[in-house]
């Protein structure tokens, strides 16, 4: 008899978020049930084609259906305590240990939450500033091990994870036991090394991040929205100069929540679901923040981050934070495209090399999918 696991999760379920989970690998090996909160905790959060799962519509709806498992049974979950504590939903945490239930957390957005929380940056009146150094050092008190095990305890008081697995220890005090795992974007960059390109000739790649309309931004993050029009217009207009430069095509890889129906982007070839191969066949990548950044340095590719200033008056404004959290870690090119477009290309190999030893590989296990580490750890509890 398969081992049961459940994939908990406050979002729709979409094809990326079954890949960011493991789903396809794992449903060979274990029982699979998907339960999703969306419903419950937001309501209104729009996401195109969704995946049939188990909607649990209420707190109590939770409970009962944790109540149904078996000792032994897993959740795998990527939704933080904060929300478990922001939903109500911490008396869960009782109920997992009653029955003997593991708890796993996984989020690939760690690293990004990670870098903001310890960022050389800060946001003040609309501009992106360096900190000084009591800045910096009040940054890294509130951050370190103790403040973080202090502070979770006031808020979540027992509650905690079993098993945090991650490409680093971002949180010691979330979980139990910290299990080394690789990035959650290393298999989608091992699977298309031996994939023939998806385009043949050269190309740029735009890596859409649905920033005009992502529904996050008004659903958690309770924030304005971009002008859309206005963003449209600018990023049209920049990909012109830079298709008319460079004699090549810019490429769009959407988002998984977009779902554009005016032509946004002027007639420009659009890709879904096929993003680590075209970041593997580019010739170099256009962006904002976002999880793919980590498959283009792990495939060596130039990166040019852009934004404009109402990016950081807005909802957005995390994001561009973000980029210059790359640009200081990475020695990737940062743009203001409403100051101007003409742009430089290329990157600190060294800076890539460090980054991928520290945050996305784990260098004793290099050759092994994350899928078979995380199957075979699931296999040993």
């Amino acid at each position: 008899m398969k081992k049961k696991i459940i994939i908990l999760t406050s979002l729709p379920f979409t094809e990326q978020l079954l890949k960011d989970f493991y789903y396809y690998s794992l449903k060979e090996n274990f029982s699979i049930q998907l339960w999703s909160l969306c419903s419950f905790v937001m309501p209104n959060y729009e996401m195109p084609e969704r995946i049939n799962c188990i909607d649990i519509l209420s707190e109590q709806a939770l409970m009962d259906k944790i109540i149904t498992l078996s000792s032994g049974d897993i959740v795998i979950t990527n939704i933080h305590l904060y929300w478990f504590k922001k939903y109500g939903l911490l008396n869960c945490f009782a109920l997992f240990k009653k029955k003997n239930i593991s708890t796993i957390f996984v989020d690939k957005g760690c690293l990004f939450n990670y870098l903001l929380d310890n960022s050389y940056y800060k946001l003040h009146e609309g501009k992106i500033v360096k900190c000084n150094l009591l800045n910096l050092f009040y940054k890294r008190m509130l951050n370190s091990n103790f403040s973080r095990t202090l502070m979770n305890f006031i808020r979540y008081k027992n509650s905690k994870f079993d098993y945090f697995l991650g490409e680093y220890n971002y949180v010691p005090s979330l979980a139990n036991e910290f299990i080394h795992v690789h990035h959650s974007k290393y298999d989608e960059y091992l699977k298309v090394q031996d994939e023939a390109p998806i385009i043949t000739e050269a190309y740029i790649l735009f890596l859409d991040t649905n920033m005009a309309y992502h529904p996050d931004i008004i659903s958690q993050l309770n924030e304005k929205q971009i002008n859309s029009k206005k963003y449209f217009d600018l990023m049209n207009s920049f990909f012109s100069y830079v298709e008319e430069k460079t004699n090549m095509n810019v490429i769009i890889a959407l988002h998984p929540s977009s779902n554009y129906r005016n032509d946004e982007f002027n007639g420009r070839k659009i890709y879904k679901g096929n993003t680590a191969n075209l970041i593997n066949n580019c010739e170099f990548v256009l962006a904002h923040s976002t999880t793919s950044i980590m498959n283009c340095i792990l495939a060596n590719k130039d990166i040019l981050l852009i934004y404009y200033q109402e990016l950081l008056e807005k909802g957005s404004k995390y994001n561009v934070l973000g980029m210059f959290e790359y640009y200081e870690h990475i020695g990737c090119h940062l743009l203001n495209i409403e100051k101007q477009f003409d742009f430089e290309l290329g990157f600190n190999e060294k800076l890539y090399e460090n980054f991928i030893d520290k945050y996305l590989v784990r260098n004793d296990k290099v050759e092994v999918p994350n899928s078979q580490l995380i199957i075979n750890f699931l296999d040993s509890i």
